[in-house]
């Protein structure tokens, strides 16, 4: 476990009261192991879509206080924490909460009524708009919908009891929708959980360029893994990704498997190549985006 030291910001709630309601904080579990799968999609120009999936990966401690390293998908890796008391979650991002300031930002008030608000990022308030029922993987769940009231770019986020977010949307000037397929919560699994590539999130710090590793074990037989970086560009659009291919090649440059073609947010990944259907000899991997290209070369040796 790590321990950091921060300085914290002063965040003014408007909330008209707390409810009694228990377990409030079920609304968003977080656990590291605890797992969303979402599809979504980008209403841009092109219009593109994909899978993310955000999985609680380590704990860490600031001034005293427990957070959770986990990926939001509408706002990227950050350190998350429920305030038992309150009932708020927070946020910290060591470059600077919300983009104004460092320390902490209020992110929603689970303990929310109908029609209250909080103070979110400065001069944003949010509203809780709904406090029904959520119909998710053939049951109903209590939930909590929160709605930016006087911007148009803040996210939007729903909450189901004992679920988490299953809805989000954010984007600046276009919108990023993510609906929940599946997740697995304290380790139950609901709804569809699996995702259409085998690489992995293994970086909980998003990195400051793009980087193709060599693979290793290198030579190999019949296993390798392959780690890449993929940074948080200037003026990408939140939430949006970026376009990632990483194919392999033969010692002709013929091309003979895709690892990965799809939207991947900022952080560090790892696929795998299982190469127990060719033969020994020499083999190229080439990783494209669209402002990086890179190959390198690996040995299979059997």
């Amino acid at each position: 476990m790590k321990v950091l030291t921060i300085y914290i910001t002063s965040i003014i709630l408007s909330l008209n009261c707390y409810s009694q309601e228990q377990n409030i904080g079920n609304y968003f579990p977080l656990k590291t192991g605890n797992t969303w799968v979402y599809s979504w999609i980008y209403m841009g120009y092109p219009v593109t879509g994909g899978i993310s999936k955000c999985v609680i990966t380590n704990d860490t401690v600031i001034n005293s206080k427990k957070y959770y390293e986990y990926p939001l998908p509408d706002i990227g890796l950050h350190y998350l924490r429920f305030d038992t008391v309150s009932g708020n979650i927070y946020v910290y991002n060591p470059a600077g909460g919300c983009g104004y300031h460092l320390g902490e930002t209020l992110i929603d008030s689970l303990r929310s009524k109908l029609n209250d608000t909080a103070s979110f990022c400065d001069s944003i308030y949010r509203k809780c708009i709904d406090t029904g029922f959520a119909a998710l993987f053939g049951s109903q769940y209590k939930k909590k919908d929160f709605l930016p009231i006087n911007a148009l770019t803040a996210s939007s986020r729903h909450y189901a009891k004992n679920i988490g977010p299953y809805f989000l949307n954010s984007g600046d000037p276009y919108t990023t929708i993510y609906n929940l397929l599946g997740c697995v919560i304290n380790g139950v699994v609901y709804g569809d959980t699996s995702v259409p590539s085998g690489i992995t999130s293994t970086g909980h710090i998003i990195p400051g360029s793009f980087s193709l590793s060599q693979n290793y074990p290198n030579p190999f037989n019949p296993v390798t893994k392959i780690k890449f970086a993929i940074p948080l560009l200037r003026g990408l659009s939140e939430g949006r990704g970026v376009s990632v291919r990483l194919i392999l090649y033969d010692v002709l440059g013929r091309e003979i498997i895709t690892l990965v073609n799809e939207q991947l947010q900022p952080g560090t990944y790892e696929a795998e190549w299982d190469a127990s259907n060719y033969p020994s000899g020499v083999y190229f991997y080439k990783l494209t985006t669209q402002d990086f290209s890179k190959t390198k070369k690996m040995v299979l040796i059997k």
